[in-house]
């Protein structure tokens, strides 16, 4: 947690915050000097010479991420998914070790990654779009035509490049293509059948003028060109 922002800083502080050894001095306490992160947030917090309680304000022993632009981070509690974070982890979880609380990439990197959609936790479906406008998946159900379960991700739809929306949800996967015509695949997919699928087919009516999509389990909700739902 970061220090306060005004009022009295104490060395007690400090050394709550940011450790170190006993007895505790200031000048322990230099930005950059191995008890105090060189980031943002203690900026104010001098590096040598004076040094002042009230640089301290909002100091925080919180280190920063560095992040890869255009790459795909994955985090957050495993529940009972197997694959659910793309990084290449193919145990089912029986525990909260496999939790992720910090945010890894998704196994074979990549900085090309653009429009991502995610599928509840007991499904731990990941369905991500690429700027050549391929999508991407993971988990138990991908659109690529198996029942097969995946820790990577994996190309789906034929490799298909025409992507242009893809939103992911629970038990319900669509996406608009670049031609406006609307695809699914999953349980719930609106092609005029009540028969689940492993691979995306056009739903029903073959519009080419679908311009919005979202999805939540159970079903898909799209806005037209037009203007109509």
């Amino acid at each position: 947690m970061a220090l306060q922002t005004s009022g009295a800083i104490s060395l007690n502080d400090l050394a709550t915050e940011f450790g170190g050894n006993t007895p505790h001095a200031i000048n322990e306490y230099y930005r950059g000097g191995g008890l105090v992160p060189d980031s943002g947030a203690n900026s104010g917090i001098p590096t040598s010479g004076q040094i002042d309680m009230n640089d301290f304000y909002g100091g925080t022993a919180e280190e920063p991420y560095s992040y890869t632009a255009g790459a795909l981070y994955t985090w957050g509690t495993n529940g009972d998914a197997a694959n659910k974070f793309g990084d290449g982890f193919t145990g089912q979880n029986t525990t909260q070790l496999d939790d992720v609380v910090t945010p890894g990439q998704v196994a074979g990197g990549g900085t090309n990654w653009t429009i991502v959609g995610f599928s509840g936790e007991s499904f731990g479906i990941g369905g991500v779009l690429k700027t050549d406008g391929k999508r991407w998946s993971w988990g138990v159900q991908t659109g690529n035509g198996t029942n097969n379960k995946y820790s990577s991700p994996v190309v789906t739809a034929g490799g298909a490049t025409d992507w242009a929306q893809y939103p992911g949800a629970q038990g319900d996967n669509a996406g608009i293509k670049t031609n406006g015509r609307m695809y699914s695949y999953s349980t719930y997919i609106s092609d005029g059948t009540e028969t689940a699928r492993n691979a995306f087919v056009e739903v029903a009516g073959s519009h080419t003028n679908w311009a919005v999509i979202a999805s939540d389990q159970p079903g898909t909700s799209a806005i037209k060109t037009d203007g109509r739902l």
